[in-house]
């Protein structure tokens, strides 16, 4: 559970939304930022135990492939947090956002053959994921 509360610390601490963020057009269904970082303190613990889940069921060496999936789809969660926020760009962002939405559908189907509660709690996060998706899309389209 460690590594995922580590990478939303680090997201919390160094990609906070700025005057640049206020300053986009953003569609009227946009949660207000509070709800945004409120919904990520819950996603990462919840991340966090769902991979407690797979690992308790063999430890690395069984669940390699599964483990391997969620770092890299963690990888990518915090390359999109560097894209939007670090780098100002919110099309870059969307591709690394379009990526992670298959990663962690490839993530919730690997932790299904270890753990059903793991892959709800996964289902979770990729209905979150999506819905980001959708939002960084729009983000893009009205701001050209």
């Amino acid at each position: 559970m460690g590594v995922p509360l580590a990478a939303g610390s680090l997201v919390a601490a160094f990609n906070r939304p700025d005057e640049w963020y206020f300053q986009l057009k953003k569609p009227s269904w946009t949660p207000p930022a509070p709800v945004i970082g409120f919904a990520w303190s819950l996603l990462y613990p919840l991340m966090g135990a769902a991979a407690w889940l797979v690992w308790r069921n063999g430890g690395f060496e069984e669940q390699r492939s599964a483990l391997t999936i969620f770092g890299v789809q963690l990888g990518f969660n915090l390359l999109w947090q560097v894209a939007f926020f670090g780098l100002r760009n919110p099309a870059l962002a969307f591709l690394d956002i379009s990526i992670l939405v298959l990663l962690v559908g490839i993530c919730v189907w690997a932790f299904g053959k270890s753990s059903a509660a793991a892959a709800n709690a996964m289902k979770v996060y990729l209905l979150w994921v999506v819905f980001a998706a959708a939002l960084n899309y729009k983000i893009c389209a009205l701001n050209p």
